[in-house]
């Protein structure tokens, strides 16, 4: 049950209604990518009345060995003024390649939240709990930036992990929602990934 709930709240916080974006991988295991991706804006709510932060993708690669996943890397942001708490229900993959695989890791974060009107920042540290399919769940401590200027965003998450000593790093830049930019660096090594819309 607790799985089920996860993939619906993760399928809903990634979904974006725009035309798909077309793209690359590049790491060891390269591969053309149909994607879906939404940078949430830090100067708007969103269509619930939510502040929000961060970014959801979901994207099928195609190589030598594809891929389905659906990743979120995102919050809620909880209060007004400077000083904020940030409610990260979602966060986590859902994939297959070859087999099933997930990670769910809930999380909070508190931090300050600087609008500028046009701009907008939110920094702060983050601590949570990973739960993976396969065992090996582990605390989870890391943090987040998350900045908009006009219509460009960028986010950055890390997660350590206590018990592993794993760390799971990830960069991304969209711009006018149309092109973006991400890099993902794990203790296997770095993955880029670049992608467009080809309509919006």
């Amino acid at each position: 049950m607790k799985t089920l709930i996860f993939l619906i709240m993760l399928g809903c916080s990634a979904y974006a209604a725009e035309p798909l974006s077309y793209g690359v991988k590049l790491d060891t295991d390269p591969a053309f990518l149909v994607r879906d991706f939404n940078s949430f804006s830090l100067i708007e709510k969103d269509m619930f009345g939510f502040e929000r932060y961060g970014i959801g993708t979901g994207q099928l690669e195609l190589g030598v060995r594809s891929k389905v996943i659906a990743s979120n890397r995102s919050g809620i942001l909880l209060g007004s003024g400077l000083y904020r708490m940030g409610v990260e229900v979602a966060n986590g993959y859902i994939s297959y390649q070859n087999r099933p695989d997930y990670e769910w890791v809930p999380a909070l974060s508190a931090g300050m939240k600087f609008n500028m009107g046009v701009a907008g920042l939110y920094i702060g540290p983050r601590a949570g709990y990973s739960y993976r399919k396969n065992g090996g769940n582990d605390v989870v401590t890391g943090g987040v930036v998350s900045g908009q200027f006009l219509f460009v965003t960028a986010n950055y998450y890390v997660d350590n992990y206590y018990n592993t000593k794993d760390r799971f790093e990830t960069s991304s830049v969209s711009v006018m929602n149309k092109y973006n930019f991400e890099k993902q660096t794990t203790t296997n090594g770095d993955t880029y990934m670049v992608s467009i819309r080809l309509e919006n």
